[in-house]
């Protein structure tokens, strides 16, 4: 039996809303401006266009991650989210849903991506490996490293 309670009661139908919220997928700018370099490095090292295969690996790759980016960013900053205007009504700030639920999204978002990796070859795997695992987490390392040179510390 599982033992995964959620936070509050919500239907499952305003539950995916949430979870659409926490991965900001009504803000598609974000995944698009990560969608830009990652297209445009994919057509230089494939001379051209790359083909509907690594196409929409890296495509839907690019968003996946964006979003588990987003989970566990707000997973990571929910303390301060809490207190700051614009974050402060975000589905793990305002307790609608569980830290425990924002990593689960984020895992699952995170093992799909890495599930199109695995479509490519060797070499690619390997370092879809090492990127599954970090890239979703430096935004917020950026943010607060950056956030502590503006102080001073």
């Amino acid at each position: 039996m599982c033992d995964f309670v959620f936070v509050n009661e919500f239907t499952w139908l305003e539950r995916i809303g949430l979870y659409l919220q926490l991965i900001r997928w009504y803000r598609p700018e974000g995944w698009l401006l990560l969608l830009w370099p990652t297209l445009s490095v994919l057509w230089i090292a494939a001379g051209g266009f790359p083909g509907w295969h690594l196409f929409l690996v890296f495509f839907l790759g690019t968003v996946l991650m964006r979003s588990a980016g987003c989970a566990i960013n707000d997973a990571a900053d929910q303390d301060f989210d809490r207190f700051v205007r614009r974050t402060a009504q975000r589905p793990l700030a305002s307790s609608q849903i569980s830290t425990k639920e924002a990593l689960v999204v984020a895992t699952l978002l995170a093992l799909l991506a890495f599930a199109l990796v695995l479509t490519t070859n060797k070499l690619t795997v390997i370092f879809g490996a090492h990127d599954c695992h970090g890239i979703p987490f430096c935004q917020t390392v950026h943010r607060h490293a950056a956030s502590g040179v503006r102080r001073g510390l």
